[in-house]
Order: structure tokens, then sequence, then C-alpha cells
């Protein structure tokens, strides 16, 4: 069951950890069922509280969206807070809170790197996401998955992670990453 996130709780920067559409097509599910495998553990891989997208939350004027990384033929791009991209109730789990972002500074640097990632169109890395589950297979190092998109922001702005997250890091990661710092706002 999607939470009912009141957008007044939200700021630019907050991290959104998605859950696939109940919706979703049966190709796609069978693709988050082996992506949870790989990334919770066989136990995890029908259990829909495992984050299988992560987005974060943008605002333009005063309305907040979301940017995320889509897929191979879209990229980064702005979505509606409540719909996914292709219309679908968004299944948000959980929202993560960053205190690197309590400072206008940063968060509005942050942005600001966002508006240029916007206009220069980042490409989406399948490859990346089959590294999950086929360690053979190499990422492509200029392409990005939505969970390294966030992490990457976090890092430039002076976040901490595990070091393990440097090679790989899935919205699962995230979802569960816990530090000083780092909160969760809704959800889990």
């Amino acid at each position: 069951m999607p939470l009912i996130i009141h957008p007044l709780v939200l700021r630019p920067m907050d991290c959104l950890h998605c859950g696939e559409s109940p919706e979703e097509r049966p190709v796609v599910k069978l693709w988050h069922r082996l992506t949870r495998t790989f990334v919770a553990g066989w136990q995890r891989a029908k259990d829909a509280s495992v984050a299988v997208h992560t987005a974060i939350v943008y605002q333009i004027r005063k309305e907040l969206l979301v940017v995320e990384m889509i897929g191979p033929k879209t990229g980064l791009r702005i979505s509606s807070l409540e719909l996914t991209h292709d219309g679908k109730p968004r299944n948000v789990l959980g929202v993560s809170r960053y205190a690197i972002y309590d400072d206008l500074l940063v968060r509005n640097t942050a942005l600001e790197r966002i508006d240029y990632d916007i206009r220069k169109t980042i490409e989406y890395d399948p490859k990346g996401c089959l590294e999950f589950a086929f360690k053979r297979i190499e990422d492509d190092p200029d392409r990005l998955i939505c969970s390294e998109y966030f992490y990457i922001h976090a890092k430039l702005d002076g976040q901490k992670f595990p070091t393990r997250f440097e090679k790989r890091v899935s919205p699962w990661d995230l979802q569960c990453y816990k530090d000083k710092g780092v909160i969760s706002i809704a959800g889990y």
C-alpha cells in the first residue's frame, strides 16, 4: 500500500524510496523480483516493501515534483510526485531526509546541478541494473541508474556513505541506509 504523504512534509532533495506499482506489466514485475533477490536476498524476492526505485524531490516555482532516472530511452526526467512517468500511481515506501540539505546553500547548489543535468540529459544505464544480477556485466561509467544519481549528488554535497556504495548502490541500499544526518520522515 503506497504511503499517503502530504506535500507539506516534503522538501527539495528528499530521497523517495519507491516500490513497483501494482499495475506494472508482468515483465517489469519479474525484473523487480529478480532485483529484490539480488540486492535484498531471495527471502525478500516477493517483498513489496523493498525499494526498486529512487527519486529526488524537486521543485519548480512552488510545485513539488520528482527528478528520476527512467529508462534507456528516457534517462533523467522530471515527473509528477503522485504519478509515475507512465501515469501509474507512484508507490512511495518511504522518504529519507539528509541533514546536509538543511543548509539552503547546499540544497540550492544541488538543485542547480540537477537543472544542468536535465538540460544535458543524463542517460540511463541498463547495464547498471543488470550488474546487480550478473557480476560479470560492467556498468557504463557515463550513464547512471536512479540510486546512483542520488548517491552522486549527496556525496558531492558532503554526505558520507559506506565504501561499498562506490562500486554499486541500489534503491534498497539507500532505503536501508541510516546514519547520523539521515532520518526517515515517512515510511518504515
